[in-house]
C-alpha cells in the first residue's frame, strides 16, 4: 500500500522494506516525545504516548493511511492495528508500563453519521487489530456527541479547537481503576 509492490494475497498490506522505512517517531522512554506534548493536556498523566509512523501527507506512506480510510479496507485497518501492536509489545517491554498491561482500548468516535456515509470507524478497526495482539477490549465508552468538520487539512492546533467539545465518556465508572489506551 506504500510502494504499489504486488504482495502476495495472503501478505501483510505493508511490504517490509516499506514497513522498514516507515518514518517512525521516538517511542516512549526514549528521549523527547512530541507525542506526550499533545495529549498532556488530559486528566491522566500518560503512561505510553506513542505513533506507528510520523504522518506527512506528501510521503509515500500516507497511502497506507488513505487507502485503509477511504477505499473501505476494515479489514487492512485490523491488519495494521496488529502490525504496530507487535511493535508497541517489544518497544514498551522494558518500560515501567507496558502496552501488554493495557485493560481497555477506546478508539476515536466517529459521529453515527458520518460512520453511516463512511462505512466503519477505521479508529475501532486498528483497536481491534490492538486488542488482538496485547489481549485488551475494545470499549465503546468513548461517544461522539456531535459532528465536526474534516480535520484532513488542518495544523495541530486548529485540530484541538475543531473536535472540542464533540466527545463524551459514557458510563465512566465502568473504567474506574483500569489501564486505558485512546
Amino acid at each position: 500500500m506504500g510502494c504499489g509492490r504486488v504482495l502476495d494475497m495472503d501478505a501483510e498490506p505493508v511490504c517490509l522494506a516499506c514497513n522498514l522505512a516507515l518514518p517512525r517517531p521516538l517511542m516512549a522512554g526514549q528521549g523527547s516525545n512530541a507525542i506526550r506534548n499533545i495529549v498532556v493536556n488530559g486528566p491522566a498523566e500518560p503512561g505510553i504516548c506513542a505513533a506507528w509512523m510520523v504522518y506527512h501527507p506528501w510521503s509515500n506512506y500516507a497511502s497506507i493511511i488513505r487507502r485503509t480510510k477511504y477505499d473501505h479496507r476494515p479489514r487492512t485497518a485490523v491488519t495494521l492495528g496488529r502490525m504496530y501492536g507487535r511493535e508497541l509489545l517489544a518497544d514498551t517491554a522494558d518500560l515501567p508500563f507496558r502496552f501488554a498491561d493495557i485493560d481497555v482500548l477506546l478508539p476515536i468516535p466517529m459521529h453515527w453519521f458520518k460512520n453511516l456515509y463512511r462505512g466503519f470507524n477505521q479508529s475501532e478497526m486498528i483497536a481491534r487489530g490492538l486488542a488482538e495482539v496485547c489481549g485488551a477490549e475494545v470499549a465503546d465508552n468513548l461517544c461522539a456527541v456531535r459532528p465536526h468538520s474534516t480535520q484532513t487539512r488542518l495544523g495541530v492546533a486548529k485540530r484541538a479547537v475543531n473536535i472540542a467539545d464533540t466527545m463524551k465518556v459514557d458510563h465512566p465508572e465502568e473504567l474506574d481503576g483500569l489501564h486505558i489506551a485512546i
